[in-house]
């Protein structure tokens, strides 16, 4: 998929000053759905690769950031802010999932 929608050869002169006949803009991919998805699954198992180092905050939420190096890990939060998920799917949170979790970490439900 990034060779088919990201790969492009021609003449061009780099950011760096040099000159290249290939470009990779890997935005063209990231912005179709599909690639969107698949760089999120890549983040994902990133971030659940790196969880277990705070092992004592059960309820994670990360701050990533994509660069042209790969992807930074720019914090992890405690808890992290449920509003965005609920705005953005017009819906709470707390179905058993979430309550099971809380449970285990302590909070009487």
């Amino acid at each position: 998929m990034l060779a088919r929608e990201s790969y492009f050869e021609r003449e061009l002169t780099l950011a760096s000053g040099r000159a290249s006949n290939y470009y990779v803009d890997c935005k063209r991919t990231l912005y179709l759905p599909r690639g969107a998805y698949l760089a999120g699954e890549l983040v994902f198992e990133l971030v659940m690769s790196a969880a277990p180092v705070f092992a004592g905050i059960r309820t994670q939420s990360w701050d990533v950031a994509l660069t042209d190096q790969g992807p930074v890990f720019l914090e992890v939060n405690f808890g992290g802010d449920l509003n965005l998920a609920q705005l953005a799917n017009g819906k709470g949170v707390l179905d058993e999932g979430y309550i099971e979790h809380l449970r285990e970490c302590g909070y009487r439900i």
